[in-house]
């Protein structure tokens, strides 16, 4: 049977990031709104003719996606010497990569859901309109 890809589109987040890029600008703490695609790769079940429901890949990768949501990105190499003060909730979320750059979030999102499905994936973290980066994992 062919192996067949199916996906969901459009999951967001919106996040805090600092980048250490060529554009110095990035180096200042700001803030992305992300959309997140995901296809899996697959055969049909011939009982569901299905790879897999949406229903159920949906829920799956927004489970993971909302970890990201709403709080601040940071490598775990800052782990301990960032520090966020004032009249707010400051939510810092690490993530065991060198840069938390959108190539990084792919492949960390990539992975998680990977470790979830057992399956080959695909992820595009658009960061903006007109900016990505598309990760197939394994």
């Amino acid at each position: 049977m062919p192996v067949v890809r199916i996906g969901i589109k459009g999951l967001t987040f919106d996040a805090a990031t600092f980048t250490a890029g060529e554009q110095s600008k990035c180096y200042n703490l700001h803030g992305h709104t992300y959309s997140v695609d995901v296809e899996v790769e697959g055969e049909i079940n011939e009982e569901t003719g299905m790879v897999m429901d949406f229903l159920v890949l949906k829920r799956i990768a927004k489970s993971i996606i909302d970890e990201y949501d709403h709080v601040v990105i940071i490598p775990k190499k800052y782990e301990g010497s960032v520090e966020l003060r004032g009249p707010f909730k400051s939510v810092i979320k690490y993530i065991d990569k060198p840069q938390d750059t959108a190539e990084y979030l792919a492949l960390d999102i990539a992975e998680k859901l990977f470790n979830a499905l057992k399956m080959k994936i695909k992820v595009t973290v658009y960061e903006g309109n007109d900016k990505y980066a598309s990760v197939e994992y394994p």
